[in-house]
């Protein structure tokens, strides 16, 4: 093949993209590309040696309300701070412990962040980031992390925080974005905006989200030069 299409949980993804890099293929991988940043430098290191691409896919940030939101963001003022909260039915609700069939996904932060964090990038400078608070409950059956709670600034004092719950049985993605003129809040998963409670944009999927991110992310499918700088700068958050 070309490309290899790598969707399988985080913790195998060291192994399998490095094999595809070592015989002279091109690998597309879901986020997040690996546990550590030992790992990452290394697999990069490795398509750099066999002149490969290596591209992590951040489909958030081609759900169609995103897109729209980088391209309109300027007129609504200086953002202040953008708090998303996303939460997941991944435990059982009657004891919050994390399913099986999940656990291959890593645990709450690691697997949900970074696809909070590319939404954000879009519209924050995340290139100088330190990490504020943080609130973390872990599953003592499994020791994964099931509900994360961060806060982090960037350089320029905005504020952005990140909710990765996985103790829940609804299923939401909310932003709010606090700006010098109001609040943004955004339903990901029906795509609509509303802008100090006046619905600016609507797109009510009439399939599941994802269909219309990934077909955002393919129609004009090219690997990303910018990708692995926008990898190191999102994963180096998730690790702090």
């Amino acid at each position: 093949p070309d490309v290899v299409l790598v969707c399988t949980g985080a913790n195998t993804h060291y192994e399998v993209i490095k094999n595809c890099l070592n015989n002279g293929v091109d690998v597309a991988v879901e986020k997040p590309l690996c546990p550590t940043m030992q790992e990452i430098d290394e697999l990069y290191n490795i398509a750099h040696k066999n002149s490969r691409h290596l591209e992590v896919i951040y489909h958030f940030a081609f759900g169609d309300e995103i897109l729209w939101l980088k391209n309109n963001i300027s007129k609504f003022g200086k953002i202040k701070r953008y708090s998303f909260s996303a939460h997941e039915q991944y435990a059982w609700n009657e004891k919050h412990i994390v399913a099986p069939e999940k656990r291959s996904l890593g645990h709450a932060w690691n697997d949900v962040s970074v696809n909070l964090l590319s939404d954000i990038d879009m519209v924050v400078d995340l290139t100088d980031v330190k990490k504020t608070r943080e609130l973390i409950d872990i599953d003592n059956e499994s020791g994964l992390i099931r509900y994360a709670h961060k806060t982090f600034e960037n350089a320029e004092g905005v504020e952005f925080d990140i909710l990765a719950d996985w103790m829940t049985m609804d299923k939401t993605k909310i932003s709010v974005i606090d700006l010098d003129t109001g609040r943004i809040i955004i339903d990901h998963h029906e795509q609509i905006i509303y802008f100090n409670g006046e619905c600016i944009y609507k797109n009510i999927p009439k399939m599941h989200r994802m269909f219309y991110q990934y077909d955002n992310y393919l129609k004009d499918f090219k690997f990303d030069a910018d990708n692995e700088e926008k990898t190191r700068r999102l994963h180096k958050i998730i690790f702090l």
